[in-house]
C-alpha cells in the first residue's frame, strides 16, 4: 500500500518501465502457463478433468489466448496508472 508522497513518486517513476514491458511479459506469462497441460486445460475448459489433448484446446496465438492477453495487458496498464487519481481507485474497487 502506498503510504507517503515519496512512495507515489517512486511508483510513478517505475510505471513507465513496466508499461513498456507489458506486451513481452504478457506473452511470456501465457507461454509459460501453456507449457503445463493441466493449466492449458483449465484455461480452455475451466476444468482440469477434460480428456481432450491440450494441443487441441489452446495455442499461444489462438483467439482465446489473444483475448486473455489483451485483457491482462489492459488490467496491468490500469493497475500501473496514477494512483493519485480518483479513477484509479474506482477501477480497483470494481475489479478487486
Amino acid at each position: 500500500m502506498l503510504t507517503t508522497a515519496d512512495d507515489l513518486i517512486v511508483f510513478n517513476k517505475g510505471t513507465k518501465f513496466l508499461k513498456a514491458a507489458l506486451p513481452d511479459l504478457t506473452h511470456r506469462l501465457y507461454a509459460k502457463m501453456l507449457d503445463f497441460d493441466i493449466t492449458a486445460r483449465a484455461l480452455r475448459t475451466r476444468s482440469t478433468e477434460s480428456e481432450a489433448h491440450v494441443e487441441d484446446l489452446f495455442t499461444l496465438d489462438g483467439p482465446h489466448v489473444q483475448r486473455r492477453k489483451i485483457f491482462w495487458k489492459w488490467y496491468l496498464t490500469r493497475l500501473f496508472s496514477d494512483p493519485s487519481q480518483k479513477e484509479y481507485w474506482e477501477y480497483l474497487d470494481k475489479v478487486g
